[in-house]
Parts: structure tokens; sequence; C-alpha cells
């Protein structure tokens, strides 16, 4: 699950230090994730906890991704990746860690 969530954080630019700090935002990102909003019962049925969800994911990449790397409307688009993502990865077959 952290593969996909940094594949989708990633840019051809980036430096390998930039890399490192990404997958570290990916891993700390699907952690927070799958320990709180993520546990909300039926999460994908629900309008409120669908935009608590994608308010997490982009406070977090907005307070963790290096500055200057992304700007505010490549953050958008990480985001709305990320949200549709987790939303569609493994639904309806009892995905271990998208609930």
């Amino acid at each position: 699950e952290q593969l996909a969530v940094f594949d989708l954080l990633q840019k051809e630019t980036l430096t390998k230090g930039n890399r490192d700090a990404i997958k570290k935002v990916a891993q700390e990102l699907l952690g927070n994730l799958t320990q709180g909003k993520l546990q909300i019962d039926r999460w994908r049925e629900k309008a409120a906890a669908q935009a608590q969800v994608k308010f997490e994911i982009i406070t977090h990449l907005l307070t963790h991704l290096p500055v200057g790397v992304y700007d505010a409307d490549e953050i958008n688009i990480k985001a709305d990746l990320l949200f549709t993502h987790l939303y569609t990865a493994n639904a309806g077959q009892g995905a271990r860690a998208y609930h």
C-alpha cells in the first residue's frame, strides 16, 4: 500500500533526498489514515467521512511534502489521485488497509 501511495506522489524532477522525504510522507500519511479516518465504518458511503479523508490527505501533503517541490495545484492533483486510489482500492474485496 505504501508503494502505491508513494508512486502517486512521485514526479520526474525529484532529487534522491526529495524521493526519500516523499517515501516518509507516503508512509506517515497511510499510517495516519489507516489508524484514523479509514477506520470509520463504511467511510466510502458517507459524504462527511469522505470529506474528512480528503481533508486529511490535503493537510498532510501541505505540511509534510518537501518545500518548493510541489506547487498548490500539484498538491491538489496529488490529493485527488490519492483519494481516488484509496476510495477504489480493493473495493468490495475485504481490503486489508483500506476499510
